[in-house]
């Protein structure tokens, strides 16, 4: 899912030279970016397969900010992506964001591994 993510905010300024692409690849992106924050969610409250006690990797796993951060930059950028279809930002705000988004979901996915 996250090199999904990457691959959509990073051919974004691409995709969105062309007009009628512009609001499709925005609102892909947004799409994408809001399954990243729903999967980190569902992952951090499933089962941790690991220990298989039945306690969710929230319980077991000292990473509450970062997975807090994560899920709530995926989904502003998410937001970001859509308010963008009508007005016009500079290119590289929302594949800024998008990038940073995927960065903070991998850094929380790293936190929970250790």
């Amino acid at each position: 899912m996250l090199a999904v993510c990457l691959i959509a905010v990073a051919a974004l300024p691409a995709v969105s030279l062309r007009a009628g692409w512009r609001a499709r690849a925005l609102g892909l992106t947004s799409a994408v970016l809001l399954g990243l924050a729903a999967v980190m969610t569902v992952y951090v409250l499933s089962e941790d397969d690991y220990r298989h006690d039945g306690r969710s990797r929230w319980n077991v796993y000292d990473a509450h900010v970062i997975t807090v951060i994560a899920i709530l930059v995926s989904a502003m950028a998410a937001a970001l992506a859509v308010a963008s279809i009508r007005r016009r930002p500079p290119t590289w705000v929302v594949p800024l964001l998008g990038i940073v988004a995927v960065s903070v979901n991998f850094a929380a996915l790293a936190e929970m591994g250790n």
